[in-house]
């Protein structure tokens, strides 16, 4: 047998064995949380203790949603600064006419 068959006949073999996370089994439910219900991420780790009996930690449901989100819009969850491509200038407000105090004017004398 050629490699390319070996290779072929094991994929087929350890299709199965892939690692997967217990969050999979909710993905539906934190997706809509998330970008429909905008839960944060606290409240959908509450849910997911509560009412399906799945502890996980903070990190790991952050990870998780990082790793499944990444190319989805979540524009709708994080505000967006008002941006201009204008030049900003800052006025100096101190009176340039105003003499400066001389703190030496006694040792002066």
């Amino acid at each position: 047998m050629d490699s390319l068959s070996l290779a072929k006949k094991r994929a087929q073999k350890e299709q199965g064995l892939g690692r997967k996370s217990k969050l999979d089994d909710h993905l539906k439910a934190i997706e809509y949380l998330l970008y429909e219900a905008n839960f944060s991420l606290k409240q959908v780790q509450s849910f997911l203790e509560e009412d399906c009996n799945c502890k996980v930690s903070y990190s790991n449901l952050q990870g998780f949603c990082k790793r499944r989100f990444s190319n989805k819009d979540v524009s709708n969850n994080i505000k967006k600064e008002n941006t201009t491509n204008e030049d900003i200038v800052i006025e100096n407000k101190i009176n340039k006419e105003k003499k400066v105090h001389d703190i030496f004017a006694n040792l002066k004398q």
